[in-house]
């Protein structure tokens, strides 16, 4: 939800528009930090109660779910990685890629399986720091 200030300094009615803000690049590189803006005219205004009840799904990159495998040093099956994901991220969290965006934990776990992002185990799965891009 933008606060009132921001709604000003970009010129949207709140009650009119949604921003969604989005950084970009890593905090290991801060040239490389970038702010992408999205809105969405809403067709009418909201009320004070619709603002109030929005929720704002968490965003989180599939490398962050890749570090968190390593970090546990555990294996994994599908099932779960997926508990581990929701447990960790929450429920209503939507994960994205260098390709790909808005993914459910389930079909987070599915694409990084297609992508070969795992390396089996004698009880599953985990992954490796090699199997992580960077960029």
């Amino acid at each position: 939800m933008i606060s009132s200030k921001m709604g000003e300094y970009f010129g949207i009615r709140r009650d009119r528009c949604k921003l969604t803000l989005h950084w970009g690049g890593t905090t290991d590189d801060p040239t490389r930090l970038g702010l992408r803006a999205r809105a969405q005219l809403n067709p009418k205004p909201l009320s004070i109660e619709e603002n109030m009840n929005e929720t704002t799904l968490n965003r989180v990159h599939g490398h962050d779910v890749m570090k968190m495998m390593l970090e546990s040093g555990q294996s994994y099956t599908k099932e779960t990685l997926k508990a581990a994901v929701i447990d960790r991220f929450g429920q209503e969290t939507r994960f994205y890629t260098c390709s790909a965006e808005n993914l459910t934990a389930e079909e987070l776990v599915e694409f990084l399986s297609k992508r070969e992002k795992f390396i089996e185990t004698d009880t599953g799965f985990n992954t490796a720091p090699e199997k992580i891009c960077d960029h």
